[in-house]
């Protein structure tokens, strides 16, 4: 019994590759001489094997027409090991083209490559297929009607009601683009962590480890880096003043619903030597404070009724 050699041929982007994934659940090798030897070497082997050629028609062209010496061999080496398969009915051989008539006409002989399975443009039935399984994971409008679509999608092929199916998921996200605000859906790319300084005298006790940690950073700085021409400029920065902590102020509670018996001025003036994170920090405790006092009025509230 001979070798099953079915050939799809079809136009483009009309599933013709895709079939055979399905079918064979194989990638798109390139074969050529020796890799086709050792494919059917290995097909011989098992008791069930399915070869699949993907694109025959670019390493099995006509060979008056071809002036490649690579494609011509491929051919020739093609058809003594079909020949060598026709006593072997556990081996299926397969091949995907969209230009049959470019193929070599010796492997569209008999007991080649002899059966061709024509996969045409799809028609309205196979259109709301492909249109159901690109809309599967969407959710779709009470208006869609997707039997609709198919019919009026002549001539689509299913890359083309692939195409279609995205770009219509595109368009209904920049018509939403509109209704998202940035300002308060936005994450930061980045957060800043600010250290405060920390003198060794504000360190009690543990003064064995101070000096072990003085001789291990500190000393091994070497003091000529301090000469001019190198690191000769120190910009030294200092604690905020008044202005400062006032627009501290402001920056730590733009996101907080701040009364109207807050005075922020006053909490400026009061905070003489605070740094940017002594400030930060009072806000985030006053901000808890304001949230457990609700929650605490609230209880009471509810316990009262």
């Amino acid at each position: 019994m001979a070798p099953a050699a079915p050939t799809p041929r079809g136009d483009c982007d009309c599933g013709v590759t895709a079939c055979h994934r399905r079918c064979t659940d194989a990638g798109e090798p390139v074969f050529r001489a020796h890799r086709l030897r050792k494919a059917f070497e290995e097909a011989k082997k098992n008791w069930l094997a399915i070869i699949f050629i993907n694109e025959l028609d670019s390493i099995a062209p006509k060979r008056e027409k071809t002036n490649g010496e690579v494609e011509r061999r491929v051919v020739s080496q093609l058809l003594p090991l079909m020949d060598s398969l026709k006593a072997r009915s556990n081996v299926v051989v397969m091949a995907a083209t969209n230009r049959p008539n470019s193929i070599d006409p010796a492997l569209r002989r008999f007991g080649q490559f002899d059966c061709e399975v024509d996969i045409g443009i799809p028609d309205p039935i196979g259109r709301l297929e492909i249109l159901r399984i690109h809309t599967k994971n969407m959710k779709l409008g009470g208006d869609v009607d997707l039997e609709q679509i198919a019919a009026d999608t002549h001539g689509y092929v299913g890359s083309d009601v692939a195409s279609l199916c995205s770009e219509a998921a595109m368009q209904q996200i920049r018509e939403k683009m509109d209704l998202i605000n940035l300002d308060e859906d936005t994450i930061d790319a980045e957060t800043v962590v600010e250290v405060p300084t920390v003198k060794w005298d504000d360190v009690s006790g543990l003064e064995k480890v101070k000096q072990e940690l003085q001789e291990t950073v500190q000393y091994p700085f070497d003091s000529a880096l301090l000469r001019p021409g190198r690191l000769d400029q120190l910009i030294y920065i200092p604690l905020p003043d008044e202005a400062s902590w006032l627009d501290i102020l402001w920056a730590c509670l733009k996101k907080s619903p701040v009364s109207a018996e807050v005075n922020l001025d006053f909490l400026a003036k009061s905070t003489h030597g605070y740094s940017g994170a002594d400030l930060t920090e009072i806000c985030q405790r006053a901000a808890k404070l304001a949230i457990r006092e609700s929650i605490e009025a609230d209880m009471g509230e509810d316990g009262a009724g």
